[in-house]
Formats: structure tokens, C-alpha cells, sequence
């Protein structure tokens, strides 16, 4: 087989031209698209919206390390809501007090002594929720600030607040200093303007109060992308946090993106087979999270493990492609793309991955999130095509 190689230039993708990179590496464009399975659902979403201006379309993206500074999720998000409108921020979490690092556009503070916990770390013992994170405190009034370098919203907006408590007793929420509410789990609350940031005070805490994230939404049609991303994360460690699948049902996606497998293959051994059925496995409480919603599976691009480059993550996307071809799963295959084993040393040369050799720096990510928006949207002008073709309005 005979592969192209072909380089990325600006004139590829000239909508993006924000995100370029003044040498780019090579990658193989004509593999840069969704195979094997089908995103119909989705792009049925993103095709309603764009004819009667009205409704949302929702992302999810789960992932590691990789997508937890949100370089590639920013991207595509910014790119899709330019297109078919801004349906709000989405998923939002103080990560800094829980210890981690957060996309840059957040900042949260809090003089409250927070305990903390991630998806990645089930052998502490405390569930995490929908952001694969948790925030727990005794104190009887928890508070925190949580603020973004952009409006949270062009708009009113909707704040849903994602927590949990161990014991049946009242609590009240102070949003800015002068709105009084009281709360049950998954709250809804309106706000009646933008603003940049949210003050939240729990008061009248008499038991453990727990707090997962919180969604900042609009009353516009348009797309919502919730990115989650947890340092550390895998497959098996996702699947065994119920309060992760919890809270994930109530997001409604209509698109889950998946870009897991880096953390998998950087353990000193690794089984094919416990692999396979934990895939298989994220995949069917997926469906059961959103029977309706579309599912993107994506590979991790090549990396080193103890300096060599990573012939384990080589083994994991080759399943992982497998897996999709077999089951009919939509696939994005960043690996191949990028030209597989080995190709991180152009990355690392050319400035775009981190001295680690695992992790990638904000340019090298922000091409991913350029590569896999256009896959997105090149795909979506094919099923508008075939949707002509076969007279379906």
C-alpha cells in the first residue's frame, strides 16, 4: 500500500489560521476523517440548527491528561459555535482546589479547606462525578469563586450545579452575594446576565457537602461542548466510577468524543484481552448514558515509554481500530494520521511535545483540535451530500 505523505500548511485550513503553527508536521490528509461507523445523529442535530436557527447540539469529550487543559476542545468548540452558534461554555470545574491543573481561561478560588479526588485515583475510595473530579468539605459553609477570562455567556444564563450530599438535610446556595436558593441535586438555576464570574456560597451545611461541577449554559440555539478530562485516567478506572456515569446521563449528549489509551500504555505490562472488554464495556454504558447519542472513538498519538517509542500505545489503537471496524463505532485515528510509531520524534524536534515525550505543548494540541475539527465538519458536508442525493429534507 502506498501511503501519502502530505504537510499541513495553513492554506489547509484557512478558517483556523488563529491556531497555526510556523512549521508544521507532516501528516497523512487523506486519512484525516471519521471511518467505519457513522455520526448521523449528530450531524442531524448540527443540520436542524443550521436551517431554523433553533436547538442545541451536544459534545462531550471524555479523556485524559491529553484533554483536560481544554487546547483541543477549545478549539473545535470555538470553530463548530462560529458556525452554528454558542449554546454556552459547558462543563466547568475549580480545578485548582483540587489540586490540578485547569484550562487556562479558569480560575477558581476558595478559602474553604476542600478535600478533592479524581477518576484516576479509585483506590481512595470517594466517588467522582460528571467531570471525573470531586470537592468535598465538613465545613458548615463551603464557598469557592469560579471565573473565566470571557463571558460566560453573550446572554442570560443557565447555571446547573452538580452535587451531592450524604444526608437528606437543607442546604441553600448563594449565587454573587444576592441570590437566596434553595438546592437539590443537579440544580438549575437563572441568570438574568453575562458575567465573567460566579461567587457560590453554600450556607446552613450541617453534613458532608460534595461537589462534582457545574454547566453554564444560555437561553440560544447552538452548540454546547463539555470537556472532560482527567490526568491520569483509563478506560477501567472511568467504567468503575458511578457517579462519573451518573451525572454523565443528565448531559444529554448527542456526540461523545473518546480519547483515552495514553495511561494504559504507559504501565509496565499490559493485557490485550482486559483491554478489549474494558472498551467494550465504556462503550455500552456510553449508549446506556445516551441510547440516541452518536459515539466518536479517537487514538492517542504517538508517544515514548522509557525513552523508546511506545510499542504498547502502537498495540492499543491497533485494538482500538479493530474494535471499531468490528463493531461499527465511529473512529478518528489521530495515530495514523500522524503517521504512527515513531512520528513524535517530529513533533518533539519541531517544538510541538512536551520534554516528557508523552504530553504535548498548547501548539502541538491545538493542531490536533484543528485536524479533528475539520474530520468533523468535512464529514457533516457528507452527510448533508448524501441526504440530497437520497431526497431526505
Amino acid at each position: 500500500m502506498v501511503f501519502f505523505r502530505i504537510i499541513l500548511f495553513i492554506a489547509l485550513l484557512p478558517s483556523l489560521s488563529g491556531y497555526a503553527q510556523p512549521q508544521s508536521p507532516s501528516v497523512n490528509q487523506l486519512l484525516n476523517r471519521i471511518m467505519f461507523g457513522e455520526l448521523d445523529h449528530f450531524y442531524s442535530r448540527l443540520d436542524f440548527i443550521e436551517k431554523f436557527k433553533q436547538g442545541k447540539a451536544v459534545i462531550v469529550q471524555i479523556g485524559d491528561s491529553h484533554t483536560q487543559p481544554d487546547f483541543i476542545s477549545s478549539v473545535v468548540r470555538e470553530e463548530l459555535q462560529k458556525q452554528f452558534g454558542n449554546g454556552g461554555r459547558g462543563l466547568l470545574f475549580p480545578y485548582t482546589l483540587a489540586g490540578s491543573n485547569s484550562p487556562t481561561d479558569i480560575k477558581s478560588k476558595s478559602s474553604t479547606k476542600w478535600k478533592f479526588n479524581r477518576v484516576a485515583h479509585p483506590e481512595l475510595g470517594t466517588n467522582s462525578g460528571v467531570a471525573g473530579f470531586i470537592i468535598y468539605t465538613e465545613d458548615s459553609s463551603g464557598s469557592f469563586s469560579i471565573s473565566l477570562d470571557n463571558k460566560l455567556s453573550n446572554d442570560s444564563s443557565f447555571i446547573r450545579l452538580f452535587w451531592d450530599k450524604s444526608m437528606q438535610t437543607s442546604h441553600e446556595i448563594i449565587i454573587n452575594n444576592d441570590s437566596v436558593h434553595p438546592i437539590r441535586e443537579n440544580t438549575w438555576i437563572t441568570y438574568p446576565e453575562a458575567f465573567k464570574k460566579i461567587n457560590i456560597d453554600f450556607a446552613n451545611n450541617d453534613s458532608v457537602l460534595a461537589f462534582y461541577g457545574l454547566s453554564v449554559e444560555n437561553n440560544m440555539s447552538g452548540l454546547i461542548y463539555h470537556n472532560i478530562g482527567v490526568n491520569g485516567a483509563r478506560y477501567d478506572q472511568y467504567n468503575i466510577s458511578p457517579g462519573f456515569w451518573k451525572g454523565l446521563s443528565s448531559l444529554n449528549a448527542d456526540l461523545f468524543i473518546v480519547s483515552l489509551g495514553t495511561n494504559e500504555a504507559q504501565k509496565d505490562s499490559f493485557n490485550l484481552s482486559a483491554f478489549q472488554y474494558e472498551l467494550g464495556l465504556f462503550v455500552n454504558k456510553l449508549r446506556e448514558a445516551s441510547p440516541t447519542a452518536s459515539v466518536l472513538i479517537t487514538t492517542a498519538m504517538d508517544s515514548y515509554k522509557k525513552q523508546r517509542p511506545n510499542q504498547t500505545l502502537k498495540q492499543i489503537n491497533d485494538a482500538i481500530a479493530d474494535y471499531c471496524l468490528r463493531e461499527t463505532v465511529a473512529l478518528w485515528d489521530l495515530y495514523k494520521i500522524t503517521n504512527g510509531l515513531g512520528s513524535a520524534r517530529q513533533w518533539l524536534r519541531l517544538g510541538l511535545m512536551n520534554k516528557d515525550k508523552i504530553h504535548f505543548l498548547k501548539g502541538g494540541y491545538q493542531l490536533h483540535g484543528e485536524l479533528l475539527y475539520k474530520a468533523l465538519i468535512d464529514g457533516y458536508y457528507r452527510y448533508k451530500q448524501e441526504n440530497i442525493k437520497t431526497g431526505d429534507k
